[in-house]
């Protein structure tokens, strides 16, 4: 049989192996790491297992994990918002192992869908309500757009924004507790960074900024180059990152 190109893709053969390593990793980094997540997207090629071998990793994972540091979490997660592997998993005994529910609702192309997100957070919240864990967090591990499919940086800064707003305007209802852009610095030529392949920032580095500002700007995305006040809303422009670096350079100010 040919050696498969990434053999890491591939479950443990004896997963208290596994649970060795993730103790040894928590007990290395717990001063700095508090929530591991097992594998990324197993639901799709990163993981030639089956959703049986996933869940005992998850199982796995946790006990190992708490054994060696009683405050950190473990999430689980997929690809998208799989509900149908997600019920599986659920199924498989993972509930009571979990912390953190991690899903990546990526969209495609120029124009960004808030309702299809919202959607599809609320099916997952629902899911995980019905079993049991409705207290636990939804985390947005993973969301992005490249400039390598189509989406021009102004639109990749206009279509970060929307997402974040997006995932903010349901936080508290659906327990969206964080949300990770992919990924920070372009690698091989324009994709979905927030920096260029040199470390420039793109205009989305700048719509980042401002979405993301402290407390101390509340519902502010920015002020227009005539001064005035433009409120943080789902179909906010950025126009090339303008707005939001005027943003940074003024001092904060009352809703």
């Amino acid at each position: 049989m040919t050696k498969p190109l990434f053999p890491w893709h591939y479950p443990p053969k004896d997963v208290a192996d596994f649970a060795r390593f993730v103790r040894q990793c928590v007990a290395r980094y717990q001063h700095r790491v508090k929530v591991w997540e097992v594998w990324n997207e197993p639901n799709i090629g990163f993981f030639r297992g089956s959703a049986a071998d996933y869940a005992e990793m998850v199982k796995a994972a946790a006990i190992a994990a708490r054994q060696e540091g009683r405050d950190c979490r473990i999430a689980m997660g997929c690809a998208g918002v799989d509900l149908e592997v997600l019920e599986w998993l659920y199924e498989f005994g993972c509930g009571p192992y979990l912390d953190v529910m991690s899903v990546h609702p990526y969209q495609w192309g120029r124009q960004f869908n808030d309702g299809w997100m919202i959607d599809k957070l609320q099916e997952c919240r629902q899911l995980m309500d019905r079993h049991g864990d409705s207290r636990k967090e939804i985390w947005i591990t993973e969301i992005g757009w490249s400039l390598a499919e189509g989406v021009t940086a102004r639109q990749q800064a206009n279509l970060l924004a929307q997402a974040l707003v997006t995932a903010l305007s349901v936080r508290r209802r659906l327990k969206i507790e964080k949300v990770f852009w992919f990924c920070v610095k372009d690698w091989g030529g324009p994709g979905y960074g927030l920096l260029d392949t040199a470390g420039k920032p793109k205009p989305a580095w700048f719509a980042d900024q401002a979405v993301t500002c402290p407390a101390s700007y509340p519902r502010t995305c920015g002020w227009t180059p005539g001064g005035a006040h433009r409120p943080a809303g789902p179909a906010g422009s950025f126009q090339g990152g303008r707005v939001c670096r005027q943003q940074l350079r003024r001092a904060p100010v009352s809703p």
